[in-house]
């Protein structure tokens, strides 16, 4: 009976081979040199529909889509194309599999924080951008928008429209979960 290869390691539930199986050297210095919070410059060599790979003077960083900006973005190529040079920060560092995690978003100030700020129990006007059985999302500012939970109120009992402009207060901001509850202003 065959052993199993001694190649094959458990990282973050994954069966993974260390680069040195797929042909590549290991080298016992490599990535010694990014450690996680450090700032770099590279240069996107590709783009791929997950995200960037940045060369880091021969190394490669992946920038994922999560990583890319604090705004939705529905291509990775909105932020940045192949011969682009990029700043980025680093999340971690895999010497097995020889992979830089890189932020792009993490060098650029957080919006939401900002918006928490100064809209924390303030009132502002939003317009009804869809309905669910939950209740209403009012869009508050361009890319932010907060749940409405009671749409109907006594004075109106049918509650809101698409596209109805409403007055509200919001309430509550959540920066991790990145959740926004308002109601409506009184």
């Amino acid at each position: 009976m065959d052993k199993l290869p001694q190649w094959i390691y458990l990282v973050n539930g994954w069966l993974q081979q260390p680069a040195e199986s797929k042909g590549i050297a290991l080298n016992a210095n490599w990535g010694e040199r990014w450690k996680p919070g450090d700032v770099c410059r590279g240069t996107v060599s590709e783009v791929a529909s997950f995200g960037l790979f940045v060369d880091l003077d021969g190394d490669v960083g992946v920038v994922t889509a999560a990583n890319l900006s604090w705004t939705p973005v529905t291509h990775p190529s909105q932020i940045a194309q192949v011969g682009q040079t990029v700043t980025a920060i680093v999340l971690s560092v895999d010497p097995f599999a020889q992979q830089i995690s890189l932020s792009l978003k993490g060098l650029t100030p957080d919006p939401l924080a900002a918006f928490a700020v100064a809209k924390i129990n303030a009132e502002t006007i939003g317009i009804v951008s869809r309905i669910t059985p939950i209740g209403s999302f009012v869009e508050i500012r361009e890319g932010f928008t907060g749940l409405l939970e009671e749409s109907a109120t006594e004075s109106d009992p049918i509650g809101p429209q698409i596209g109805d402009s409403v007055s509200v207060r919001v309430k509550r901001i959540n920066i991790t979960t990145r959740q926004i509850l308002v109601s409506r202003a009184e």
